[in-house]
């Protein structure tokens, strides 16, 4: 055995195969980065990789039979001692494998580095997906405490307009109504909320209506262990309901640490009207809207038409009016008088608020009609823009989505389905679009 490894050494077959083994390693790093760069599929890399493999105990064996000779390439039985060149192929092989394990190590000191930016790259996504989740928020359907308990739309509505002043901040996550709703009259912990909609706070309250005030107890709760980490009570005169509203909002945006841009601000602040009986028949209209059903959908046109008939200016009612003759249009009664007037709603919507999310919607919807020959490039161009002035705004995912999907922007319709999802988890809808 001593002998065999005395002449594996005179032979030089260790270091040779040790020299083998480094620039195959050499190779296939330099391959592994050339050939996808270059486009090829993965079997190339895969048959390079066998190749040197098995060219390793080919190697092995040629260097135990060969040897290098002033005279050329001989059989190392068929050369006197004394012409062998044993010492000078050593050296040789000794600068080979020099050369070769600096390239390694230079190699591995960029792979080091390489791996220590995804790491700081994916502390930092890790960090920014930790910030993004600290300022999510869903807004529950505030109780009715009415001595008559028939305030409930006027309840629901408040936290209804608190979610859509909420989701007008990029900065925050705010779930839909829709889904936040969902909880109403269920007996489920803060905890269970907060992990079912994926967001870290939630707010919650209710509503008593006397005389002519009104009394709004709120709650701002961290989800992570159910703690209140907000708690306030506004009782004040019915006149000051956005007074409210936006004091709400705001405490809600400093305990959350976010800070409003200019522009965005002179929107989250705005009234949607001065009338407060034309805002009270705007939110009874959505309570009968969210309640679905053919008669609903009649009583909340005919409370909304007496909106704008009290504030000719209230352009959401027009939007959210437009929205619903369309909806009566399409799955109730059929009929070109309702396209029309919704037509004239969306007009008269956007003259009032150019930057008005709801009427592009609206307006999205309208081209998507068959009267209007399913005008898609239009309506995408609406519902994106509706997405642009609100981020938050379920109804504009779900509708683009939509168009999306039948004109065969898959890709597309996939990545809006999975943001409308995000916003509102139990929307039936987009979950039916995205298994399609």
């Amino acid at each position: 055995m001593k002998n065999f490894l005395e002449e594996l050494k005179r032979r030089n077959v260790i270091k040779a195969a040790l020299a083998y083994l480094v620039i195959a390693w050499i190779l296939l790093q330099v391959a592994s980065i050339v050939l996808p760069i270059a486009g090829s599929p993965e079997w190339v890399l895969k048959t390079f990789t066998f190749f040197l493999v098995l060219g390793f105990p080919i190697w092995v064996v040629l260097s135990w039979i060969y040897e290098v000779t002033p005279g050329g390439i001989k059989k190392t039985e068929r050369f006197e001692q004394n012409t062998s060149i044993v010492s000078e192929t050593n050296s040789r092989l000794n600068k080979v494998l020099v050369v070769a394990l600096t390239i390694v190590v230079v190699l591995l000191l960029i792979q080091q580095c390489r791996d220590d930016s995804k790491i700081i790259e994916n502390s930092e996504i890790s960090e920014s997906e930790i910030q993004l989740h600290k300022k999510s928020i869903a807004v529950l359907a505030f109780a009715d405490m009415s001595q008559e308990k028939d305030q409930e739309y006027f309840s629901e509505g408040i936290s209804a307009e608190l979610t859509s002043q909420l989701a007008k901040i990029g900065e925050l996550k705010v779930i839909d109504r829709r889904s936040s709703f969902s909880y109403k009259n269920k007996n489920t912990t803060a905890i269970q909320i907060g992990r079912e909609l994926d967001v870290s706070h939630i707010l919650d309250g209710n509503v008593r209506i006397y005389d002519d005030k009104v009394r709004i107890d709120v709650q701002l709760i961290d989800v992570s262990d159910g703690s209140h980490i907000w708690l306030e009570t506004y009782d004040r005169k019915m006149d000051d309901i956005f007074k409210i509203q936006n004091e709400i909002a705001e405490e809600v945006m400093h305990q959350l640490k976010i800070v409003l841009k200019t522009n965005t601000r002179n929107n989250f602040n705005k009234r949607p009207t001065e009338n407060l009986d034309a805002y009270r028949y705007y939110l009874e209209a959505l309570y009968y809207i969210n309640l679905s059903g053919f008669s609903n959908i009649d009583k909340a046109i005919s409370l909304l038409e007496q909106a704008v008939k009290l504030d000719p200016n209230f352009a959401l009612a027009y939007a959210v009016l437009a929205r619903t003759y369309i909806l009566d249009n399409v799955d109730v009664d059929p009929n070109p008088l309702w396209e029309k007037q919704a037509y004239v709603a969306i007009q008269q919507a956007l003259s009032l608020d150019p930057d008005l999310a709801d009427a592009y919607v609206a307006r999205g919807q309208w081209y998507w009609t068959p009267s209007n020959n399913f005008n898609h490039e239009k309506a995408l161009q609406d519902f994106k823009k509706a997405l642009e002035l609100n981020p938050g705004l379920s109804s504009a995912y779900e509708s683009l989505m939509l168009v999306q999907l039948h004109v065969g922007l898959l890709d597309k319709a996939m990545e809006t389905g999975l943001k409308g999802i995000e916003i509102e988890p139990t929307n039936m809808w987009i979950r039916h679009h995205l298994g399609e």
